[in-house]
């Protein structure tokens, strides 16, 4: 339908004679430049991002205990084809039909072969046809012989496959982080699991004792770059303070480091004023010095008022928030030094609001640039220690420990896709042993069903893993709060070798789950805050999908079964609107333990003793 409007519009406006007379429109210009952009984003992307490879034999079909199934599909790695973790990939297999199927990459971007969890839908889906095509093709005899190559025309199974990609952001850039927390939540450990196997298999690259040597290295090149920057960096006015005022060595009262913490949110809040300021004083200069008649004298006062007003505030600004180390502070002191000759200038010839030409582009200029020094400070990113040290080491692209936290409902989903990570586990254990595989990998898998047979069920079925003996899977949900709290303690205790941390936490899963972890960290990082501790920062990337799904009750052809349908609905929304309530209540309660949980996280970072009265102020 959209398709079809763009071509009657633009075939409505396509007449030359009328175009020349000004009775038609002009949109067909507009339309015809966006799809012509569209028609060649489609064509790159046929062109240029579709692969022709195989399904490998090594593909698999889990079914578990209460009928579901699962197809874990591997595919042969294109040698063009360049993915990241977090990106997602077309599938369409011919065999089956015509159409492209997205699913996200389990397997490392460093594998050979591309590895997928697809799940098991209705019979007449594309994910039954797909199980039952690799079902035939295990049961028709030895699986390395059923398989075939497109080109053959034997009676064996085509295993030809196509892929079209990659699509999405990615989940995070390792090179810009010491430590990784990556969450997934349900079906979202998927795209997380990528990250975690890339993980291991930088890991898997080295020997014990030159990972060891090169992780000293690199933590020493962090910790220096930290140092160098904390030295050179700071205010004008910090570099004078500190002249002036004698180090005694003590630390800072917890008073002092509330108010630094209040101190630099409300710097934050008048350099969002001040860019506000600046663009409405922009805005009316140009509009008041452009007019016909002579503005009045309010209108002058109020435009050389502002004007004094919004410069003293960059002055301010200049001397107490930038970096005195950076280049642009130069600049800054210089703008200053010329707009205060202009306003001398102003002042004296009785110029405002009746600026000249050149008089009104020297004003914007200076304007302009101080505005634009606000809104980019006010959105720089914190220097990033850990990003430089990897620039200045380079092959060393790995994180000093990643830890795997994956919650879902489903025990069928936790019993499909274990083995899996008891592999990558094992593999890792096996290669380096349990104590360093401890200190570089962690796996926490949370179970969250109501089902307590089934739970029962798992845990008998997982008992003499090797995950399960560590204590990796838990029946229980996941307590975000003191997960974070725990990793933030941690950095902060091994601040002797790494002085400077960087933890990425990246989440894939449900909008609702994603918003939770966002406060969490929020209230973590205002924990840190309120602590002053700056150098130890957590980046949150979130990935959300799907959304809450309506329960469908089949309708029965006989009155009765009507009637017990409409029971059942009834019983449903009743139930329903009760976990509802219980949902709230219990984010009510988790917001609350997040308070208690973050001024626990400031008092440990403070380590100062504080009487009981203390504690419940914080």
């Amino acid at each position: 339908i959209v398709f079809i409007t763009y071509a009657v519009t633009i075939a409505h406006t396509i007449d030359h004679v009328q175009r020349g007379k000004g009775g038609r429109s002009q949109t067909f210009k507009w339309f015809t430049a966006s799809l012509l952009l569209y028609a060649t984003d489609r064509a790159a992307m046929y062109f240029n991002q579709r692969y022709h490879t195989k399904i490998m034999p090594e593909s698999s079909l889990i079914t578990s205990t209460d009928g579901k199934k699962m197809v874990v599909l591997e595919v042969k790695k294109p040698d063009l084809l360049y993915f990241q973790p977090g990106q997602y990939v077309y599938l369409k297999i011919p065999s089956i039909d015509e159409i492209w199927h997205p699913f996200s990459v389990a397997s490392s971007p460093t594998s050979e072969n591309i590895l997928f969890y697809i799940e098991v839908f209705g019979e007449k889906s594309w994910t039954y046809k797909l199980y039952q095509k690799l079902l035939n093709a295990i049961t028709s005899g030895e699986k390395d012989d059923a398989w075939k190559d497109h080109h053959d025309n034997s009676t064996q199974v085509d295993n030809s496959i196509q892929v079209m990609g990659p699509y999405g952001t990615s989940l995070g850039d390792v090179k810009s982080y010491s430590h990784g927390t990556v969450i997934g939540a349900g079906t979202g450990i998927v795209p997380v699991l990528s990250l975690f196997q890339s993980h291991i298999d930088r890991l898997l690259s080295y020997e014990p004792d030159r990972f060891i040597k090169e992780q000293e290295k690199f933590h020493g090149i962090v910790s220096r770059l930290h140092e160098e920057k904390k030295a050179k960096g700071g205010s004008i006015c910090n570099a004078l303070v500190s002249k002036c005022k004698e180090d005694t060595g003590e630390k800072p009262t917890m008073d002092q480091l509330t108010r630094g913490a209040y101190l630099h949110v409300y710097t934050y809040i008048l350099m969002f004023i001040g860019t506000i300021m600046g663009v409405a004083l922009l805005g009316i200069s140009i509009s008041w010095n452009l007019l016909t008649f002579e503005p009045y004298d309010p209108m002058k006062r109020i435009l050389s008022i502002s004007s004094l007003v919004f410069q003293s505030s960059f002055l301010v600004l200049s001397t107490t928030v930038q970096d005195r180390g950076s280049m642009w502070i130069y600049l800054d002191l210089i703008v200053i030094v010329l707009s205060g000759l202009a306003d001398w200038n102003f002042f004296a010839s009785s110029l405002w609001g009746r600026f000249g030409s050149v008089d009104l582009l020297i004003f914007v200029i200076l304007t302009g640039y101080m505005v634009l020094r606000y809104w980019t400070t006010m959105l720089k990113l914190k220097y990033n220690p850990v990003k430089s040290a990897h620039k200045r080491r380079n092959g060393f692209e790995l994180m000093d420990k990643v830890h795997l936290v994956w919650t879902t409902r489903s025990t069928t989903l936790v019993s499909q896709m274990y083995p899996d990570l008891e592999k990558a586990w094992n593999t890792l254990v096996d290669r380096f042993g349990e104590a360093f595989a401890r200190q570089v990998c962690e796996i926490s898998i949370y179970c969250t069903s109501n089902d307590d047979e089934a739970c029962e069920d798992l845990d008998y079925e997982l008992e003499e893993s090797s995950l399960y003996k560590m204590g990796a899977l838990k029946f229980q949900r996941p307590n975000f709060a003191k997960i974070f709290e725990h990793h933030t303690e941690k950095r902060m205790i091994e601040e002797i070798s790494l002085s400077a941390s960087r933890t990425l936490i990246a989440f894939c899963g449900s909008p609702s789950l994603a918003s939770f972890i966002k406060e969490v960290k929020i209230m973590n990082d205002l924990a840190m805050f309120i602590a002053g501790v700056d150098n130890h920062v957590m980046d949150l990337v979130i990935e959300s999908y799907g959304g809450t799904k309506p329960k469908e009750v089949k309708k029965n052809a006989t009155e009765e079964g009507k009637q017990e349908n409409t029971e059942k609905i009834s019983s449903f929304r009743k139930e329903a609107t009760r976990m509802d309530s219980a949902s709230k209540q219990e984010r009510a309660l988790s917001r609350g333990k997040l308070l208690v949980s973050s001024s626990r996280l400031s008092s440990a970072l403070f380590k100062a003793t504080k009487n009981k009265k203390d504690e419940q102020i914080l």
